[in-house]
Parts: C-alpha cells; sequence; structure tokens
C-alpha cells in the first residue's frame, strides 16, 4: 500500500503530460559497446549492455538510456571516447529536439561534474559508494572483526564453499535469483541500478558461486571498469536457505581471486541516500539534504528500500567511501529526483519504454574501436 501511494502522483501526473517521440537508436554492436564500457570509470557500467535500453552514439562516446514520457535516463553513466562535456551536449540537443524536458545520469564520479556542468547540467550527491582497495584488504585486526566472525562461521559450522563458474556451468544456480527476488523488500528489480546475470549474454561477468555441499546457496556476478583495474559487484542474490555468513564468505573470496590477479580495487556499490560523514562538494540543495537523511534514517524511509542495512552489511569490509552523484538537466529538485525514483523502481515495477517501439535505426558517427583488453578468465 505504500508503494501504491507513492507511486500515484507520478501516474496522475502521466495523465497531463504527453510521451515524447523516440529518436532512432544508433546501431552500436554489443561487442563495441561492451570494451567501451569496460573502460568507463565506474563499477556498474555493465548496466548498459541490458536489453531494452536505447543506445545514442556520437564520436565522444556513447549513451545507453531509459525513457519515460519525457524523461531520459541515462544508465550506467556516460562513456566518453573524448570529451564528456561534448558529448553530454549532444546527448541533450538530441532529447530536446524530441519532446523531451528532462535527462538524468546516474552514477557520476566527482572527476565528471564539471563537464557535465558545462553541458548545462546539475549535479547532486545521492549516496556513497564502497571500494575495497586490494593494499588494504585483510581479514585480521579489530577494522574486520565482524567480517571474520561471519565468514569463519559460514565456512566452519555451515561447510559453505567458494568457486568461480563459467556462465554457461550456472545451470543449478540459476534457481537462486528467483528465489532472492521473491524474498527481496521491494519485490521485484531494480531496473535501472542493479543489473540481471546475463547468464546467456555474458561478456566479460565473472560468476563466484557460494554451495553447502552440492548445493548452490548463493552467487554474485563482477563487472570490469577502469579498463580492467577494477571490478565491481552487480548482482548480489541469495537463496532464503543460505547459512549466515554465505554473503560475507562469498564476496570474501571473490575479491581474494581478484586481488591474487592483480586488480587493484573492488566496487561493492553504491548506498542511496548515505553519506559516511562526506560533506558533498560545490552547489548543495539544503532542503534535499535534509529529506536524504530523513529518508535514510528514518523507519517509512526504510521500508521503501533497506538504506540502512545496505550500508551495514558492506561496511563489514571496512571500504573506503566516496561519494556519488546524480546529474539532471535542467535542473535537479524533488520532482526530478521523484521521477527519477520512480523509474528505477523505488514505487513498484518500472513502466519504461522499450527500444523496441522505436521504429528505425539510423547511423550515427562511428566510435573509435578500442583496443582489445582480456580482463580476465570469463566466458564471451
Amino acid at each position: 500500500m505504500l508503494r501504491w501511494l507513492g507511486d500515484q502522483p507520478g501516474r496522475v501526473a502521466g495523465w497531463f503530460v504527453r510521451q515524447a517521440s523516440l529518436p532512432a537508436d544508433a546501431t552500436l554492436p554489443d561487442d563495441t559497446l561492451a570494451e567501451l564500457v569496460a573502460r568507463s570509470p565506474r563499477a556498474n557500467g555493465y548496466l548498459s549492455l541490458e536489453p531494452g535500453l536505447h543506445r545514442y552514439t556520437g564520436r565522444d562516446g556513447a549513451v545507453t538510456w531509459a525513457a519515460g514520457r519525457r524523461t531520459a535516463f541515462a544508465v550506467g553513466g556516460l562513456h566518453v571516447n573524448g570529451d564528456l562535456g561534448t558529448l553530454a551536449s549532444d546527448f541533450r540537443e538530441s532529447l530536446r529536439g524530441h519532446g523531451f524536458r528532462r535527462a538524468l545520469v546516474f552514477p557520476v564520479a566527482e572527476d565528471e561534474r564539471a563537464g557535465l556542468v558545462a553541458a548545462g547540467f546539475e549535479s547532486l550527491m545521492v549516496g556513497v559508494e564502497a571500494f575495497v582497495d586490494a593494499a588494504d584488504f585483510t581479514l585480521a585486526g579489530k577494522r574486520f572483526a565482524d567480517l571474520r566472525q561471519m565468514t569463519n562461521r559460514a565456512a566452519n559450522r555451515h561447510k559453505v564453499t567458494v568457486g568461480e563458474r563459467t556462465a554457461s556451468a550456472m545451470q543449478e544456480a540459476r534457481e537462486v535469483y528467483p528465489q532472492w527476488l521473491a524474498e527481496r523488500q521491494v519485490g521485484h528489480r531494480m531496473r535501472l541500478l542493479i543489473g540481471t546475470p546475463s547468464f546467456d549474454r555474458p561478456f566479460a561477468r565473472r560468476y563466484f558461486v557460494a554451495s553447502v555441499g552440492d548445493e548452490p546457496v548463493a552467487f554474485v556476478t563482477l563487472t570490469p571498469g577502469w579498463g580492467g583495474d577494477a571490478w565491481g559487484v552487480d548482482v548480489m542474490a541469495r537463496a532464503p536457505s543460505a547459512p549466515a555468513g554465505a554473503m560475507e564468505l562469498l564476496l570474501t573470496r571473490a575479491m581474494q581471486t581478484l586481488f591474487s590477479e592483480g586488480i587493484a580495487r573492488v566496487s561493492l556499490g553504491a548506498c542511496p541516500m548515505a553519506d559516511a560523514g562526506i560533506q558533498p562538494t560545490g552547489r548543495d540543495r539544503r532542503v534535499l539534504r535534509w529529506l536524504f537523511r530523513w529518508l535514510y534514517r528514518s523507519r517509512l524511509g526504510n521500508r521503501f528500500f533497506p538504506f540502512r542495512s545496505l550500508t551495514a552489511f558492506k561496511s563489514k569490509f571496512a571500504p573506503r567511501w566516496e561519494p556519488v552523484y546524480i546529474g539532471g538537466w535542467p535542473s535537479i529538485g524533488p520532482w526530478s529526483l521523484y521521477v527519477g525514483c520512480r523509474m528505477w523502481g523505488l514505487f513498484g515495477p518500472p513502466r519504461l519504454r522499450s527500444s523496441a517501439e522505436t521504429s528505425s535505426v539510423t547511423q550515427a558517427p562511428p566510435i573509435e574501436r578500442l583496443p582489445h583488453h582480456d580482463p580476465g578468465p570469463a566466458e564471451s
């Protein structure tokens, strides 16, 4: 009922807002996009490879995005192969020419904000991202006491084992994913923030599985970013039967594997509304900052989304926190944030216009093909 009520303002507004026309999707082969995405300085760029997204390309990079009525939501950030400001400006003008009134970009890193501002976008800190650095990660010491206790419980008491598998070897583990979705607080997938396991289109994804005996009880998918120097956790799925500590052990073993291969860091992903004591830089909105803190701390806010429990779980890994921003054109305000939350599914399964609705496909300026980078053993 609470989510239904939260969805009503958007439904009512939709009665009075005509849909913008959809630009024709640019031709961009999946393999080329996968190379560009893996070079992006972010952990969740692989969201751009999810089916059903629109694709925009220019000589300065590519954007994949979802369409509401007159709002575009750039998914997985901007994938730059030139100048970020030029890419953002060209994307904005393409949307404007088809009747879109608003564009949102998530995530935006600290060093990307200047380029967005130059392109007419505002930015606002909306959470923090947890990074685990190879040089600092250990199970010893007071900082890792909780993590050490949970991993020992899973390994010693419940006999949980962890191994890496190729996508084609994930048949039994696939059943964990629908079980996890059914048990989630929101009851559905947050489409524009969390990807799918993509067993049939893995590209360079890596899969790690926790098992009790022969039964898979949890798995994680990891995706490359930063040119393969760092990786990010995307899907973390666990079955209701998973024993305590299984996910902690699974993530620990997966990160230890990557670190042993020379990977510098792993992102555990963003924690929306959290600030970890970080003060936003540049222009900020006091009223919105107060709202974020209230949503994060209040019982009502955590009925919409497990803000605090997500932060508490990632804090076990003693991560380094960095700010995460959302960009918005022409501005970022309460309504644009509400529309964005509605599009990614905070108030129920999102209703988005698929790329299949695009009636024609146009050739876009070519993106220079990137040199091949082997991010590690994976099925392609």
